[in-house]
This record gives structure tokens, sequence and C-alpha cells, in this order.
């Protein structure tokens, strides 16, 4: 057998070096695209539990691009903004800031609270307003009911129980007839659930009963 040349060392080598590049990339690829992959894709219609519904996140401000509210509402520093849909149905987007209070000329007012009706939001495993709470019980087994509500439509009276998963930062406003989520609401987690969207007369507060 002939010795290598510098040609036939230097092909050798070259292989080698792509031998190594391809291995230390497909290393790369299996620690950190499985990671990439199942991150959540946030967007308009994405309810995050214990962050965020789209644009708006809890504990930061209101972002501009929503614009006015249809109807707000404002006391000791408890501020209500109610959106209503254009079209029918006329879905609410209820959001409850509060201003932070430290004495200083401009202080902040961040999100506490977000209640949407509209089925277009929906978390990463397809829960959204108008879910069953069979299947809602399925992905959130920490449910407690904390309050109980009537709402009044014309001729016609719906209560419904507000089941509170403290732990995920998420509720369930659900009908006490069709055992079905009217509202989701998202909060801070581990902390308790300041409801919005009941401050009008259509809304009477009723006595809490056991789990059901």
């Amino acid at each position: 057998m002939f010795p290598d040349t510098t040609a036939d060392i230097k092909r050798d080598m070259n292989r080698i070096r792509s031998t190594t590049i391809a291995a230390t990339a497909l290393l790369f690829m299996s620690n950190v695209l499985p990671h990439v992959v199942a991150a959540p894709v946030s967007d308009a219609s994405t309810i995050a539990p214990g962050r965020s519904v789209g644009s708006v996140v809890i504990a930061k401000a209101l972002p501009a691009s929503l614009g006015q509210p249809t109807t707000g509402d404002a006391a000791m520093g408890r501020y209500e903004n109610t959106y209503v849909g254009k079209t029918a149905p006329h879905y609410h987007l209820d959001i409850l800031t509060r201003r932070i209070f430290t004495g200083e000329k401009n202080e902040s007012i961040v999100v506490k609270t977000i209640r949407v009706e509209s089925p277009f939001f929906h978390t990463a495993s397809g829960i959204r307003p108008n879910s069953g709470l069979s299947e809602i019980r399925r992905h959130y087994s920490h449910l407690t009911p904390i309050e109980r509500w009537k709402h009044t439509s014309g001729a016609t009276a719906e209560r419904y129980t507000i089941f509170d998963d403290r732990r995920h930062g998420i509720a369930f406003e659900i009908g006490e007839t069709d055992r079905r989520s009217s509202a989701i609401y998202i909060h801070a987690p581990g902390k308790p659930l300041e409801v919005c969207g009941h401050d009008t007369t259509d809304w009477q507060p009723l006595p809490l009963i056991g789990p059901r």
C-alpha cells in the first residue's frame, strides 16, 4: 500500500472535521429543539394561566393598543375597564387594574384580573369560554368554588358559580344549568381572585354552596 499523499491527508481531515461538526449540531438540536418546540406560542388569542390573555399581562400596565374602554368604573385606586365587542353576541373583556400607592408623583396602575367571555381566547390545551366543567376539571384539578352570582337578562335569569384554581391563577364562571364556562378569569398565581365584570345591576351575589 502506498503512503498517503498530502491531498489524501487533507481529504481525510476535512471528512473528520465535517463529521465532528455534524455530531455537534445533532447534539445541540437534541438538547435544545425539544425545549423550543415545547415553549408556548403567545398570540392575541392565548390564555396563559397566572400570566396573561393576549397582550394583557398580569402586574403590568394596560397596553395602549386596547384603546379606550366601552365603560369604566373607578374607586379608591381600583379601576374596572369593560370592552364590549362591536358585533353580536357582544362579548365582554373586563380588566381590573389597581394603583400601586407609593407616594410618588407617577404611581403605577397595573392589571390584577382579566375576565374574558369570547371563545376566541383559549389555553394551550384548548380550554376556552363555553368549555364544559368536566373537561375543565381534567386540566385543572384544584378548582374550588369561591363565589356565586345570579345574572338577570330581560325575562331570564341564570346562576353561576366561580371556581378558582388559585395555584395556577385561573378561574371559571360556570353556569349552574348547562355546567359550561361563560367566562374565564386570569389572576396572579397563589393569590385570591378579585372578581370583576359584575358591577352592574344585572348581577346579584348569592350565598355560596358547597362543591358541585
